[in-house]
Order: structure tokens, then sequence, then C-alpha cells
């Protein structure tokens, strides 16, 4: 899990005689990381919010993005559930602002998804719920702009997907990884029980959040923004050495 250790900071000026002039202190907080024992257990799967569906709307992203934004704050407040009023957040806040084109099939970007968290951060679903019925126009008024404030990231990192030891790592530490890719028509049709582990014909770009991994399958888990009647229950399996042919970089919050 992650640890916060307390420091002070010191630092004192001398003058030309090398005698102490002035001197100054800081407190900080160093949160590190406790890695498991080695070797990695062979799975382990996060506990996520309900798979949702971002219909017609180019908002993979977004919901990416905040799919890893609520299990990130479901852990940092030690909930016990997901809750539309505490920590599942608001696509349609982070898409309706971050879409690269006027009309609604605009998609949005994983690192502008991620940097506006840092400058704006979201609301919650609650207060702003997402529907791909509203023309992706709806801007938030000035209380859910003030909500979001209060649900920053701090920064986000990357992690290389041809690094299994770090994605399996971050997964096991409970963090979530963005990534995007090219989606296929094996992609596009899967179900239950599928293993992602070839590109057929090309579909589209997407964007999914990698949640777990097992090594008995040899593969990892993404869940996806198509509802719970696609793939497994609305996530896929992705066999781990395709998935370093198609993602070469993951991106983890540090809310």
């Amino acid at each position: 899990g992650t640890v916060a250790a307390p420091y002070t900071l010191k630092v004192i000026a001398y003058d030309a005689s090398n005698n102490p002039s002035a001197a100054a202190s800081v407190a900080i907080t160093v949160k590190t990381t406790t890695l498991p024992t080695d070797p990695l257990p062979i799975s382990k799967i996060l506990d996520m919010p309900p798979v949702q569906d971002q219909g017609g709307e180019g908002s993979c992203a977004a919901f990416a993005t905040l799919y890893a934004r609520d299990a990130e704050q479901y852990l940092k407040t030690g909930a016990s559930s997901y809750s539309t009023t505490s920590n599942i957040f608001s696509p349609e806040f982070l898409y309706n602002q971050t879409k690269v084109g006027s009309g609604c099939s605009s998609g949005s970007a994983i690192l502008g998804s991620l940097d506006f968290l840092t400058t704006t951060g979201v609301c919650t679903w609650n207060s702003m719920p997402y529907s791909d019925q509203n023309g992706c126009s709806l801007l938030p008024t000035s209380g859910q702009t003030a909500e979001a404030a209060g649900y920053k990231i701090v920064s986000y990192s990357k992690v290389y997907a041809t690094d299994p030891t770090a994605v399996k790592t971050m997964l096991y530490n409970k963090h979530p990884l963005l990534f995007s890719t090219s989606i296929d028509d094996h992609f596009s049709s899967a179900t239950s029980g599928y293993i992602w582990n070839s590109f057929g014909t090309f579909y589209n770009n997407h964007a999914l959040a990698l949640v777990g991994y097992d090594d008995s399958k040899n593969a990892y888990l993404a869940i996806n923004s198509w509802g719970t009647n696609w793939g497994t229950a609305g996530y896929i399996w992705i066999d781990y050495a395709f998935f370093q042919t198609i993602a070469f970089a993951l991106y983890v919050q540090n809310p």
C-alpha cells in the first residue's frame, strides 16, 4: 500500500566568514509504495465502479480516465463501496470540456484529460450525470466547477507496457493504468471469456483502463465503456505479449 512519512527539510545560509546568518525549514510528506514480496501473486483484479456505456459520443478517453480516477478515490478514502455522490466522477464534465472538436463524435486525449484533472478537477456523476443525448455541448455551472476543484489530481506518471513487472506491480498496489490503442474487429465483437491476442481489421482508436492481470490466462484485464453486454461483462482480457505491441505507454494518476 501507500504510506506517508513526515520529514523536515532545513536550509541554513552562511556569510563570507562561514557564520550562519539565516535558517528556514519546511515540513514535507514523502509517499512511498510498499512492493509485494517476490514473486508477484499470480493474479490481481481491482475493485472497480460499475461498467458504463458511452453511447454514440467519442468519450472513451473521459470514461477510461475517470474509471481510474474513481478507483484512486476509492483507494485514497478507504471506501467500502462506489457511489455517484462521492467516488464516481462525471464523464460529462470531463468530455464536454476536453474533446478536440465541436462534434459529439470527436474524441479526446488521455494526456489532455489528465492535464485537465490537474488544473480543474472533476465533479461527481451525481452533480453532472452523463448522457449521450444532450449534444455534448452542456457546460458546467459554477457550482459543478467549484465541486470539481476539490477532486483534482496532483500529478500523473508514465509506465511502459514493455515492463510487465512494473505494470503488474502498479496493479498489485491497486492503481489502474490508462492507455490508448487501435482496436479491430476482434475487439469490437468480443464475447465473454475472449482473450484478445491478435490484430484483424482496423476498427477505430480507443482508450481503456487496465485493472487487473492473471498469469493463468497470460493476460491483463481492461475495463471498457461499451456497457455490460459487450466482452466479459464489459471487460476484456488482453494477452501479455500482444499488449506490448498495441499499448506502448500507460499512465497512472496521483490524486
